[in-house]
């Protein structure tokens, strides 16, 4: 009786092992949930925004959730509407970016479009910004959690005419 109990025993134990086996094959997958909520700029997690402080903040809207500058017509705030051609205007100061997250990040800008040697952008943790901060592609800016920093644009009416534009994106990136 007890030699078959332990013929039992290790035929249960095998039959285990191969049921074990069987449950993780190769196409086997855990699936889990994500969800992430879609938020204005000034909500996000690294958040961009107009700075309050800066004279120019009424250059600065909110249009489907997005931050954006206008310098043209369109924006009602401005008596004026544009750039002069062959000008040179600096925005200082125009933009706040606070990492709204959980951990430090680097805050990094790079300019593309149609005329991006015509914009440059300054990227500091403090609101004071001078000429020699502005470039196309602005060193990196450490943030801890909560941290602030400032993007000032600058753009160059260089060989443009009336009548024309200066037409540039600017994207902001957070990595760790």
């Amino acid at each position: 009786m007890t030699q078959n109990n332990g013929w039992l025993w290790i035929v249960g134990a095998l039959a285990m092992s191969v049921v074990t086996v069987l449950a993780f094959s190769a196409g086997d997958t855990g699936a889990r949930s994500l969800t992430a909520a879609v938020v204005n700029d000034a909500d996000a997690f690294l958040a961009i925004e107009a700075n309050s402080a800066s004279p120019h903040a009424g250059f600065v809207s909110v249009v489907s959730g997005k931050t954006v500058i206008t310098l043209n017509a369109d924006n009602l705030d401005a008596a004026g509407t544009g750039i002069n051609p062959d000008s040179t205007y600096m925005f200082d100061s125009i933009l706040k970016v606070t990492n709204k997250g959980t951990a430090p990040v680097n805050v990094d800008i790079t300019v593309s479009g149609t005329d991006a040697a015509l914009c440059q952008v300054a990227l500091t943790a403090g609101t004071t910004q001078g000429d020699s901060d502005y470039s196309a592609n602005p060193a990196a800016v450490a943030h801890a959690v909560a941290d602030d920093s400032f993007i000032g644009l600058k753009f160059l009416g260089t060989g443009k005419v009336a009548g024309g534009s200066v037409a540039c994106t600017i994207t902001v990136t957070a990595t760790r």
